[in-house]
């Protein structure tokens, strides 16, 4: 895979993004099952993996603010797949409320879990 270069403003949105998610997303879904348990690092990691495959063919846009809400929804979309996707069905409805609460800039679709969210 190439090597992805991203302006600074962006990246500097991409940083806050994840420390305003990630760590209190973590913390409440600590007592969640997994079937197959993962570790904090290993959504990190996989959180990054999703971004990296969907950033490479993104579309940046003239203005950096627009740029930036776009890259809003595919974060959100990478941290729902990335971070969540091990959690067991039985806790789809806290997850959902967990996150969307993590994520107050997001306009979720009305879906029947965050799992159908997309990208169009």
């Amino acid at each position: 895979m190439k090597k992805l270069y991203l302006p600074v403003q962006v990246t500097d949105a991409l940083k806050t993004m994840f420390i305003n998610t990630f760590e209190t997303v973590n913390n409440a879904t600590k007592k969640f099952y997994e079937p197959f348990p993962t570790l904090m690092i290993q959504r990190a990691c996989n959180v990054c993996n999703f971004l990296e495959a969907l950033l490479a063919g993104f579309v940046y846009e003239q203005n950096p603010e627009d740029t930036i809400k776009k890259m809003n929804y595919f974060y959100g979309f990478c941290f729902i797949w990335g971070f969540a996707a091990s959690i067991d069905a039985q806790h789809y409805d806290k997850l959902e409320t967990i996150i969307k609460d993590a994520m107050p800039n997001l306009k979720f679709p009305k879906t029947e879990t965050i799992f159908d969210f997309f990208i169009d």
